[in-house]
């Protein structure tokens, strides 16, 4: 299983690695009770020293209010397609581009 939590808005994916090793499939409806499961040892492990910055008060990984962002493609380098460095496309945003808008990150 993979288990991704996204503070800004609360937002959570869950997929089965083993059956969707492509990650197409959300199963959140589907597996209530992994997705619980997840949640929990999510929480668990931020109670880790230098992470509960991380929890609210009821030991819970924060959620913020949804904030939109902008919306720009970022290309992996990956050989095996052709792509050995950043790119720029003609109409497309890029990691350089990402980097040229929000400095270092």
């Amino acid at each position: 299983w993979k288990y991704i939590f996204l503070s800004n808005g609360g937002r959570e994916q869950l997929f089965n690695l083993k059956d969707d090793p492509g990650e197409t499939r959300l199963e959140n409806q589907a597996q209530p009770e992994i997705l619980q499961e997840m949640r929990d040892l999510l929480a668990d492990w931020m109670h880790r020293p230098g992470l509960q910055a991380g929890l609210d008060e009821n030991g819970k990984p924060i959620c913020h209010e949804f904030k939109a962002r902008p919306k720009f493609r970022i290309r992996q380098f990956d050989a095996s397609s052709g792509v050995k460095e950043f790119t720029h496309l003609v109409g497309e945003k890029t990691a350089f581009d990402a980097k040229v808008m929000f400095g270092d990150f």
